[in-house]
Order: structure tokens, then C-alpha cells, then sequence
């Protein structure tokens, strides 16, 4: 090795393998426990971060990105997904030229065994979230929105889905229209033989269409697979010379600009919708919505379910008490105390008739709006009190972009900023009550078609997991 240390990465796991080869063979040891265990993880993260090839894609993919960032609207976020992303080589090259006030990236692998490696490993970037994420199942039962993001990255790790069409496909679903795939893939499976040729899942399935011996895809077949699979426009890049050229490469590719919105997902793809659920309209703008998202929540399995005009009930804690109960006739499906959860989702909207004029101007009337909602929350608060101590309490603050949020987020509807405070207030005082708080990005023009995509992405983030007080940015794409 000579002259050529970084070859160094590539022999250093294969040999440890190979020591422990009849151990393997005879089932005594398990070869993938060995490649994650003490010294070897350090090992597997050298190779994908040091080795020649991979070193050499990674920078390729950062420069594409380079030029994905330059192009970006500056008003707007940069939404990333990384899929297989495991030890985090192809992360560390792509993270230091991402603008870090506007870009939102999420890490995952199919197993949670990376995340706390990759949390202490990119500690110096705020943007980052870690989840689990497996490309071999439905997005949207694991809390991925379909068209929810802008870019797709995956190092090594497309051809890992066991149904590779599926997989793709599903990749696809994830991108907003004129969505970017950035992958890097290993072809050649001598390359990779040394690492994993010891796991069942690097060999192809029998009869697979798509694949010879391993799972590596050939670099020819990619570009007509990616076509097939939601990608009409692509480009294959990386060493042009000899052998090499054959051995890996870097795809860039595109969803079609005027992609029609993500079909809306089968209640079997979605989470189930558990207890009541009250979905209230701050003013009569805000009808249309609150009436799509309550049918939503019925078709996803909602116990009982009502949309109401915050009218209705006012600052009275009694009236609000009888939404909550359901003691009217407005409920859709079964009425009466299940004993589950009750969740009431307030959405913000412009007053239904314009403010008086006032001497003391806006000042003054953003202050009277506010102490009004206030009082609402209030009253919504002690209704909870009257209902069983048995039954789950939330409450989700739905608003317009605010300017509560960072940058990128517009100030839209900058009133709506001071509730997002009265929210963390109130869950203060009232420990009983869980909630969360999203800001949604209106589709443009309002028509119907834009209501029920609305609808559809706020029945997403209602029904994924969240954690108490949650500050969630749902934009449209």
C-alpha cells in the first residue's frame, strides 16, 4: 500500500472479515454484528468517508448540489430527505455547502443504529433532524408527506430496496413537482464484495429483472429505470476513464415539473385517526378547510368527528364543553364518550369582516384580536377540565406563516405570531392539555382543488407522532 494509503479504508474491513471467515460460514458468527461492532463501525465509517471511490463520488455529488443551491429561490426553504444514509460520508460532504437559515434536512436509515453516531458527528449543523425511514415500506405511516420534499439524496443506498421499482417510485412520491434525486451508487460488486459478500442481502433475489448476481445495479440500466420510475429527466456523471467509469457513478435526476399533486394516500397508508376530533374555524374563511379536514379524520377512522365555527361556542367554557362531548347533533360517526382522546385543531384566519377604524390604527387592533383569541384558548382550556380526567386532551393551533418560525418563513399573517406564544403559556399552566402548534402555507389560488390538498397535508402532520408544545412548518410545495 505504498504510495496509495487511502486504499487502506477499503482492506482494513474486508480483512477483519475474512479472519472470522470459517467462524462465518459455519453460522458461529454474524458477519453484519461484525461490521457494526467496536472498532469495525469505525472501520465501515473510514471506508464510505476515506476510500478513493467514494471520496471521489462524494465531491462530485457536492458540486452538483453546489449548483442546486445557486439556483434556489432565496425566499424559500431547501427541504432535504437523505434515505440509507448510515455512517454519514456522503452527508459530511454535502452538508458545508448547504445555507444553513433556510436549509431543513433530514437524516435517516432504515435503522436507528447510525442516528446517535450521526447526531454526535454533525452536532455543528442546527438544521439537521434523525429519523428512521425504510424505502421498502409506505412514507406516510412513518410520518413522511408525500410531496414534502425538494431533494432526495442517498448515498449507496437506492439499489438496497428489495423491490427496486417500488422503491424508486415511492422516492418519487416523496419529491415535490421538480423535485432533485441526488445519488451516488456502487455498480460493480467486486468492489463491495470484501464488506458485504458474507450478508444474505447483498445477493439479488432469484429471477430479479433488474439485477444479475448483486444487488448493485449496472451503471447502464440506471438511467431507463429511473425514467420508468418517476424521473423524466437525468443526468449520469462521474470518472470517465477505464475500468473505472463502470465501477460507480453520480445520478442527478428530476421529477416532472408539472407533476399532478401525490395522490391522496389509502386509509390503510395513513395512521389511523384515534378519538374525537373537533376541527374548529376561527372565521368563515377558514369553513372550507375545517370541513375537508374533518372528513379526512372520519376516513381515517376518527371515533367521532365535527368542524364548528369558533362562533358557535365563543369564550364560553360551557359551549365548548358540548363540542368537545359532542351533547349536539353536528358529529359524523358514532356519538357518545368513547373514553379516547379529544382533540380540537383551531385554524387561524383573517376576521370576517373588515376591523372599525380605529385612531389608535393596526397597533390597537392586532391587540383586541389577539386578547379575543385568547379568550378563546382560555375557554377551550377549562372546557378540557370538565371532560374525564380518563379521556387524552390536545389541542393544535393551526396558523398562517407568521414570521414566529426562522427564516425562511414569510410573515404572512404576523398576528398570528403572538398566539404561538399564548400557546407555550397555556400549556404551561394547563399540564393536562398536550399541544402542538403548525403553521400552514396556504395552496394558491384557494379553489377546491387546493382546499382538499391543504386538508390532506394537515391530516398528515395531525396524525404524526409529535412531541408536546411541536413547532411544525407545513408548506406547500
Amino acid at each position: 500500500m505504498e504510495g496509495q494509503p487511502a486504499w487502506i479504508s477499503h482492506i482494513a474491513p474486508g480483512a477483519h472479515l475474512m479472519r472470522n471467515l470459517p467462524a462465518i460460514l459455519d453460522g458461529e458468527r454474524d458477519p453484519l454484528q461484525m461490521l457494526l461492532d467496536g472498532g469495525a463501525a469505525e472501520q465501515l465509517r473510514r471506508f464510505y468517508d476515506l476510500h478513493p471511490v467514494c471520496r471521489f463520488h462524494n465531491r462530485v455529488a457536492r458540486a452538483l448540489l453546489e449548483q442546486i443551491v445557486a439556483a434556489w429561490p432565496a425566499d424559500r426553504p431547501l427541504r432535504i430527505l437523505e434515505v440509507g444514509a448510515g455512517t454519514g460520508g456522503l452527508t459530511a460532504a454535502l452538508l458545508p455547502v448547504l445555507p444553513p437559515e433556510r436549509a431543513r434536512y433530514t437524516f435517516t436509515d432504515v435503522s436507528a443504529f447510525f442516528l446517535d453516531g450521526a447526531q454526535q458527528r454533525f452536532t455543528g449543523y442546527d438544521f439537521l433532524d434523525y429519523r428512521t425511514f425504510d424505502l421498502d415500506a409506505d412514507p406516510a405511516p412513518q410520518g413522511f408527506t408525500p410531496g414534502g420534499y425538494d431533494l432526495l439524496v442517498a448515498g449507496n443506498a437506492l439499489h438496497t430496496g428489495t423491490e427496486i421499482r417500488a422503491a424508486l417510485r415511492r422516492a418519487a412520491a416523496l419529491l415535490a413537482p421538480g423535485g432533485h434525486l441526488l445519488a451516488f451508487e456502487y455498480h460493480a460488486p467486486t468492489m463491495l464484495l470484501p464488506l458485504f459478500g458474507t450478508l444474505d442481502s447483498f445477493w439479488a433475489a432469484a429471477g430479479d429483472p433488474d439485477r444479475d448476481a448483486a444487488v448493485m445495479i449496472d451503471r447502464e440500466r440506471w438511467p431507463a429505470l429511473l425514467r420508468d420510475c418517476g424521473f423524466p429527466d437525468l443526468v449520469q456523471t462521474g470518472d470517465d476513464r477505464g475500468p473505472a467509469a463502470a465501477d460507480a457513478s453520480v445520478l442527478l435526476a428530476r421529477t416532472a415539473a408539472d407533476a399532478a399533486p401525490a395522490a391522496e394516500p389509502s386509509p390503510e397508508a395513513v395512521p389511523s385517526a384515534r378519538g374525537r376530533h373537533v376541527v374548529v374555524a376561527e372565521t368563515t374563511g377558514e369553513l372550507p378547510l375545517a370541513r375537508a379536514t374533518a372528513a379526512l379524520l372520519d376516513r381515517h377512522g376518527a371515533a367521532a368527528v365535527r368542524a364548528a365555527h369558533a362562533a358557535q361556542a365563543g369564550t364560553d367554557p360551557a359551549l365548548w364543553e358540548a363540542l368537545l362531548r359532542g351533547d349536539d347533533d353536528g358529529d359524523h360517526g358514532d356519538h357518545g364518550d368513547h373514553g379516547g382522546p379529544v382533540t380540537v385543531t383551531l385554524l387561524l384566519g383573517d376576521p370576517d369582516t373588515p376591523p372599525a377604524a380605529s385612531g389608535d390604527g393596526p397597533g390597537a387592533q392586532a391587540v383586541e384580536q389577539t386578547v379575543r383569541r385568547a379568550a378563546i384558548l382560555r375557554a377551550i382550556a377549562l372546557a378540557y377540565r370538565r371532560i374525564p380526567e380518563r379521556t387524552g386532551r390536545s389541542l393544535v393551533l393551526v396558523t398562517r406563516p407568521s414570521g414566529a418560525l426562522p427564516a425562511p418563513e414569510r410573515p404572512v399573517a404576523p398576528t398570528d405570531a403572538a398566539v404561538w406564544g399564548l400557546v407555550r403559556t397555556l400549556a404551561n399552566e394547563h399540564t393536562t392539555v398536550d399541544t402542538r402548534r403548525i403553521s400552514l402555507e396556504r395552496t394558491t389560488p384557494a379553489a377546491d382543488a387546493a382546499v382538499a390538498a391543504d386538508a390532506h397535508r394537515l391530516v398528515l402532520e395531525l396524525l404524526a407522532p409529535a412531541a408536546r408544545t411541536a413547532p411544525r412548518r407545513t408548506r406547500s410545495p
